[in-house]
C-alpha cells in the first residue's frame, strides 16, 4: 500500500463556507499528514508541471525545506507543495520526515 492509497481510505467531509463572493466548498484538512525534507547535494529541487524530467519547471524547492504530499503520482515522481509552490518532483530527492 502506497502512501496515497492511505489518503484515499480517510473519507473526505464537505463543508460549506460562506465567502462576500458567495457559497464555497471546503474540505476538511486531513487528521494526518505526509512531509517530506527535500535532500539534494546542495542545490535546489526542481519542482515541475508534470511528472517527467522534460516537463515545465513552476518552481523551486531549497535544499533542507520541508514539502508536504498531494499526491503520490508513482513510485518515482510525489507531487508535493509548501505556501508558496506546488508540483511534482523526483522522489530520489525527498526524504519521508513525516507520515500521520
Amino acid at each position: 500500500m502506497g502512501l496515497f492509497d492511505l489518503f484515499k481510505k480517510k473519507e473526505e467531509k464537505v463543508t460549506d463556507v460562506n465567502s462576500t463572493q458567495g457559497r464555497l466548498k471546503a474540505l476538511e484538512v486531513p487528521e494526518y499528514a505526509v512531509t517530506y525534507k527535500v535532500v539534494t547535494r546542495g542545490t535546489n529541487l526542481n519542482c515541475r508541471k508534470g511528472p517527467d524530467i522534460k516537463s515545465e519547471i513552476v518552481g523551486k524547492f531549497a535544499n533542507g525545506s520541508e514539502v508536504s504530499l498531494i499526491e503520490e503520482h508513482s513510485e518515482k515522481w510525489h507531487k508535493v507543495k509548501n505556501a508558496e509552490i506546488s508540483g511534482y518532483c523526483h522522489t530520489d530527492w525527498l526524504e519521508l520526515t513525516s507520515n500521520k
